[in-house]
C-alpha cells in the first residue's frame, strides 16, 4: 500500500465541503511564476524516488523527472473536491485505486492539466492514467457504488477506458490504462509539452520526451517526434489523417490570440502545411464530418479566432490556400456573416485592383496619382485634397507621380 494522497481526507468516503475555487489556486500558481514558468520546478533523479516502480513503465524512454511543491499543493487541493454523481472526492477514488493489494495501482494525472499548471493555469478536467486494468478500476467503483462505465477504445480486445461519476456533468473523471498510449513511443502523440504526467505516488512530474518542460519554459511548440524520428512517423500515427496537424494549428492560433506566440521549428511548420494539404485531398470526408470542427471549435467560435486562423493560413500558403480551407470552415463556423463580410471585403479589393489594372497601360502594377484620384472619386468616396496628400505621402513610389497598387503577391 502506498497510503493516501497527501491532503486527502483521512475519514473514509466523506464529501469535501469546500467549493471549487480555481481563482485562488491560480493566484497561488501565479505568485510562483518567473519568466513564464513555475520558479520552484526543478529536476530530480529517479534514484531519489521512494517508489521507483511507479515510473518503471517509461524506462525505455528518455524521460526526465521534476518536482514542484506548488504543483503538488494545488493538485492536492483540486482533487479534494467531490466527483459529480458520488459523495466522495477525486482524492478518495484515486487513493482507493492506488491501495489495491493484488496489482499495481499507480495513478497519474496527464497532459494539458499538468502543462497548464506549469504555466500558472488550472483546469477542472480530471484525466488520469492507471497501471492496473480498466476492469480493476471498475471493480473498485462497483464495490463502493460509484457510477462507472468502462469499455474498449481503439484496436484492443480488452476494456482500457473508464468514466467515473455523472457523465452529464463537466467534471467527471475519465482515463485510460497506461498501456493505451502513455508508455508508447513518443512519436505516436502530438507535442512534447503535452506529454507530461504527474505521478501521484512519488509526487513528481514525468516529462516523457525529456524536452517538454524546456519547451514550456521557452514558449516553444515542437512535434513529439523531435529529435530522433521522422516527421512521417508522427503523421502516420494519427487517429485520422490530418488530426494532429489541425491540433498544431489550434495551438499556434490560440497562442497568437493570447499575444504569446510560440517559437516553432520552420521545418516542422512546413511539414504540417504539406500534411494538411494532403489530408484535405485524401481525408476530406472524415475531416469535414467530425475532426475539423472538433479540433478547431475554439478558433471557429469567435470572429477574432476566425481572423487569426485565416492569418496563419495565408501566411503559410497564401490567399489561395484559404479557399481550400473554406470548404471545411463554412459548415463549422459559429456565424456565417463573418465569412460574408470577409468575402465582400476580398471582392472589393479584387474589384479595385481590376479597375487599377485597366488604367495600367504598361502592366507594371503602377498607377499615376491623377488616375488614382479619378478612380476614387468615381467610386463616390469623399476624399479631400488633404486626404489624398496623406495617402500619397504614405504610398508614393520612388518613381515621381506614381503609386504601386499591385505587388504581384497572392494578396
Amino acid at each position: 500500500s502506498w497510503g493516501r494522497i497527501p491532503g486527502s481526507p483521512s475519514t473514509a468516503m466523506g464529501p469535501a465541503s469546500n467549493p471549487w475555487n480555481t481563482d485562488r489556486m491560480e493566484e497561488q500558481l501565479q505568485s510562483m511564476m518567473r519568466a513564464g514558468c513555475l520558479s520552484d520546478l526543478f529536476e530530480v533523479q529517479a534514484r531519489s524516488l521512494k517508489h521507483p516502480a511507479a515510473i518503471e513503465p517509461w524506462s525505455h524512454l528518455p524521460f526526465k523527472l521534476f518536482e514542484s511543491a506548488t504543483v503538488t499543493s494545488v493538485l492536492t487541493g483540486l482533487l479534494d473536491h467531490v466527483v459529480p454523481g458520488t459523495e466522495v472526492t477525486y482524492n478518495e477514488i484515486l487513493t482507493a485505486i492506488m491501495q489495491q493489494k493484488h496489482t499495481d495501482g499507480f495513478c497519474y494525472l496527464l497532459g494539458g492539466q499538468v502543462r497548464d499548471m506549469l504555466l500558472g493555469k488550472v483546469s477542472k478536467d480530471i484525466d488520469f492514467n492507471y497501471a492496473c486494468s480498466a476492469q480493476d478500476v471498475a471493480a473498485i467503483c462497483v464495490a463502493n457504488e460509484w457510477p462507472v462505465k468502462y469499455k474498449a477504445i481503439g484496436p484492443v480486445e480488452k476494456p482500457n477506458y473508464v468514466l467515473i461519476g455523472d457523465e452529464q456533468s463537466e467534471t467527471y473523471m475519465e482515463g485510460f490504462s497506461i498501456s493505451f498510449n502513455a508508455t508508447s513511443e513518443c512519436f505516436k502523440q502530438d507535442f512534447r509539452q503535452n506529454m507530461l504526467f504527474y505521478d501521484l505516488t512519488n509526487h513528481v512530474i514525468l516529462d516523457k520526451t525529456g524536452f517538454g518542460v524546456e519547451d514550456i519554459r521557452q514558449t516553444t511548440l515542437r512535434l513529439s517526434c523531435a529529435p530522433g524520428r521522422s516527421f512521417d512517423d508522427w503523421a502516420e500515427a494519427d487517429m485520422s489523417l490530418g488530426q494532429k496537424a489541425l491540433r498544431y494549428v489550434k495551438f499556434i492560433v490560440r497562442a497568437n490570440l493570447r499575444g504569446k506566440p510560440y517559437k516553432i521549428d520552420e521545418d516542422e511548420s512546413a511539414f504540417v502545411v504539406e500534411l494538411l494539404k494532403r489530408a484535405f485531398r485524401e481525408n476530406a470526408e472524415s475531416l469535414q464530418g467530425f475532426w475539423f470542427g472538433y479540433v478547431l471549435s475554439e478558433c471557429l467560435a469567435t470572429e477574432q479566432g476566425l481572423q487569426a486562423l485565416r492569418a496563419w493560413v495565408v501566411a503559410q500558403g497564401g490567399a489561395a490556400w484559404w479557399n481550400d480551407w473554406l470548404l471545411f470552415v463554412r459548415p463549422k463556423i459559429a456565424d456565417s456573416r463573418w465569412l460574408e463580410e470577409e468575402e465582400e471585403e476580398a471582392s472589393t479589393k479584387a474589384s479595385l485592383k481590376q479597375i487599377f489594372r485597366s488604367q495600367d497601360r504598361q502592366g507594371e502594377g503602377m498607377i499615376s496619382e491623377e488616375q488614382l484620384k479619378e478612380v476614387m472619386l468615381s467610386l463616390g468616396t469623399d476624399f479631400t485634397e488633404e486626404d489624398f496628400a496623406v495617402l500619397l505621402g504614405r504610398e508614393r513610389h520612388e518613381i515621381p507621380g506614381t503609386l504601386k497598387y499591385d505587388d504581384r503577391s497572392e494578396e
